[in-house]
């Protein structure tokens, strides 16, 4: 709702003696204050009203236009910035301005129309100052357009009411007009029915007078109502003739709003540029906000940057330690590398001697079994067993028994005993079932020695001679971590053969054998390979 005020400035307290001039301001627009203290102002929204001393801000206050409302007079306070008030204050102190305020209440709008017909419209007499002069005839501007939109609403609120009224008016009449023909057209048929009835019965006049009054009296009736319906239809005529000059009239006032509205128009595109110019600030402003937003960013991204580039240097500089410790571990694997090349040598070397020692042996205890009796002997627990066994596995007894618990096997002599009624053979330091000790002898016996031993001994030079390698890794050597755990070498238990046939350990078990030594410039002895104690022993 929009409200009009005529305010006076009655008196300042404890802002100095002066001179002061006064900003007012009411939502969007501005007007400056010199050598008066009395405006009028209409509109709505918020009223702020500032104190200047020497073209400087020394405080106001700001309120809205409906808290103004029945208000005469009252102090506020002066502060800056401006205190914003939403109820009447009571009890300021401290800088504050004393206010008297008239209410001037807006005309209706026939009033309006004579004050706009007989007078011109003025602007509440104002001071401006040089800097001001070009703006003067844009200050009325709200005002003389709150009044023309006004005066619009109401005269087109008036010219629907008319047109409304017209419309009811019209009906009417046609109504009227209607009922007065459908009247007038019974009344004549009335009539002359009554005239046929007067011609036709003449004998019947006695009866029929009493009829003919009431009919007469009806006919009365009728006409005073349709007297009654001209004079309401005479009336409407008048109305309408009313309403036609208040058409007129508004018309009239229509076309000086038109001349106005042509007036006022240069105003409303100056009003309009400066509304883009806003505008195009407005778009300004939000460019550089974005701006600052992205420079926020990328300060963000700088800042993970740096915490990044701070891990990676940590990183790295665990990986160059890992690095020095590789280079050490490496260091020592060479070494390692050339006890082992050495090592092999040495093997190499032993070979052609072991093979020998191995043959003479094998003749000896050849001959050494054809001079010994075989005897049949009582069968045992253990015969008993070994033959239950067979049995029931369907195969042929491979077993030829020469001493208690003692048997040949293709050339090879063997330990067996029971364990929980089943018969084993005794392998190193343990026991083995027959059917894995048949399973690994038979594939063992299907092979040339030689041609195996040689194909581990070269595959074990390449495992080797990897070791050297900067590139060398754990899974290159079968069983690396036995190689670790392994204690010095030793060489299996010696045994007489009864022929040239000779069981070679695997790949993996020759690996098994090599030690780990601290020292790789320690030879390896005699004692210290009677003292160590292999990891697994094969039969011979």
């Amino acid at each position: 709702m929009k409200f009009k005020f005529e305010i006076s400035i009655a008196e300042i307290k404890e802002l100095g003696s002066g001179p002061f001039e006064f900003k007012i301001s009411l939502d969007s627009m501005e007007q400056h204050l010199y050598d008066t203290d009395t405006f009028e102002i209409y509109g709505e929204g918020n009223f702020a009203l500032g104190i200047l001393t020497n073209d400087e801000v020394v405080g106001g206050f700001r309120i809205p236009m409906s808290t103004l409302h029945r208000v005469s007079s009252q102090w506020f306070p002066v502060t800056s910035p401006y205190t914003d008030l939403i109820t009447i204050p009571e009890n300021v102190t401290g800088p504050r301005v004393f206010l008297s305020i008239i209410e001037i209440s807006v005309l209706s709008p026939v009033q309006e129309r004579q004050e706009i017909s007989e007078y011109s419209i003025e602007s509440t007499p104002r001071v401006f100052s040089p800097n001001e002069s070009k703006h003067e005839d844009f200050d009325p501007k709200d005002i003389y357009t709150a009044q023309l939109s006004q005066m619009l609403d109401l005269s087109r609120k008036e010219i629907i009411e008319l047109r409304d009224l017209l419309e009811e008016n019209k009906k009417a009449i046609d109504q009227i007009q209607e009922n007065s023909k459908k009247r007038e057209e019974e009344l004549i048929k009335q009539i002359k029915a009554t005239h046929e009835l007067n011609s036709r019965i003449e004998s019947e006049n006695s009866k029929l007078q009493a009829e003919n009054l009431r009919v007469q009296i009806d006919i009365q009736c009728i006409r005073t109502r349709l007297g009654t319906s001209i004079e309401e239809t005479e009336k409407f005529r008048d109305l309408f003739k009313d309403s036609e000059l208040k058409r007129k009239d508004l018309q009239n006032v229509l076309s000086n709003a038109h001349l106005k509205w042509q007036e006022l128009k240069p105003n409303f595109n100056a009003v309009s540029a400066l509304e883009k110019e806003n505008q195009s600030l407005l778009q300004s402003l939000k460019n550089l906000a974005e701006r600052l937003k992205d420079a926020e960013r990328a300060k963000m991204v700088d800042e993970s940057m740096n915490s990044i580039m701070s891990s990676l240097n940590a990183t790295i500089s665990q990986l160059k330690s890992e690095k020095e410790d590789l280079k050490k571990t490496n260091k020592q694997l060479s070494e390692e590398n050339a006890y082992y090349k050495e090592l092999l040598e040495k093997m190499r070397g032993s070979k052609s001697e072991h093979e020998l020692s191995e043959t003479s042996e094998a003749s000896d205890h050849k001959a050494l079994q054809n001079k010994t009796p075989i005897k049949e002997e009582k069968s045992d627990s253990i015969d008993k067993a070994l033959k239950l066994y067979m049995k029931d596995a369907g195969m042929q007894n491979p077993f030829q028994k020469i001493g208690d618990g003692v048997y040949t096997y293709a050339n090879k002599k063997v330990s067996m005993s029971l364990k929980n009624g089943v018969p084993v053979i005794r392998v190193g330091g343990g026991y083995m079932f027959i059917d894995e000790f048949l399973k690994i002898y038979n594939g063992q016996n299907k092979k040339k020695p030689e041609e195996e031993f040689n194909n581990r001994s070269l595959s074990l030079e390449r495992k080797i001679s990897k070791i050297g390698n900067d590139k060398f890794h754990e899974d290159d050597i079968e069983n690396f971590r036995d190689i670790i755990n392994t204690s010095p070498l030793s060489s299996p238990v010696k045994k007489k053969l009864s022929g040239p046939t000779f069981a070679y350990p695997t790949k993996s078990a020759i690996l098994k054998k090599i030690p780990r030594l601290n020292n790789p410039n320690r030879e390896l002895t005699p004692n210290s390979r009677r003292n160590s104690t292999p990891r697994q022993v094969f039969l011979p």
